[in-house]
């Protein structure tokens, strides 16, 4: 299951954030559970390496456009 997780990372001085898309897959098996706990940690992970504000913009299922909700695990 292919899915996309769009952030945005305000920083410091920047006219406007910047918005990052991230895709990937899951192995076989792979639940809506897994694929929350995966981006969760590249939130925290643009959030510890650049210390600043990260707001996720949307988070899907593609193939299925379908949203996932981060506060579902």
């Amino acid at each position: 299951m292919p899915y996309v997780l769009t952030v945005e990372v305000d920083t410091a001085g920047a006219p406007a954030p910047t918005r990052s898309v991230i895709s990937f897959d899951l192995p076989p098996g792979g639940t809506d559970t897994d694929a929350v706990t995966i981006a969760r940690g590249v939130r925290r992970a643009f959030r510890d390496a650049f210390s600043t504000r990260v707001r996720v913009v949307s988070f899907q299922e593609v193939g299925m456009s379908r949203d996932v909700d981060l506060g579902a695990a």
